[in-house]
């Protein structure tokens, strides 16, 4: 399954769901996070991740006051997430 939502700052986001499979994905470039999963039972799986920049970079003078420190991939408010076999490259 291939799947891609651009919202915001991270390019693959689900929330509220039960059980969905996220695999094989390549996320470049974005700012921010790769990927943010929140619900339950979903199960993060193969996913490449490369060039992730901290979002202070995009407001370099706001950088000092931004306390955002989000990963690469991560998992926010969620009940029994599974991620296995995580990629990453080149997170600033």
């Amino acid at each position: 399954m291939l799947l891609i939502i651009f919202i915001f700052l991270f390019r693959i986001g689900i929330w509220d769901t039960n059980g969905v499979p996220i695999t094989n994905n390549v996320v470049y470039n974005t700012y921010q996070s790769g990927i943010v999963v929140a619900g339950q039972n979903n199960i993060i799986d193969s996913n490449l991740i490369a060039t992730v920049y901290w979002s202070g970079t995009a407001q370099p003078d706001y950088a000092p006051f931004n306390i955002n420190y989000d990963g690469a991939m991560m998992s926010q408010e969620a009940v029994s997430v599974v991620m296995t076999v995580k990629f990453y490259l080149n997170v600033n």
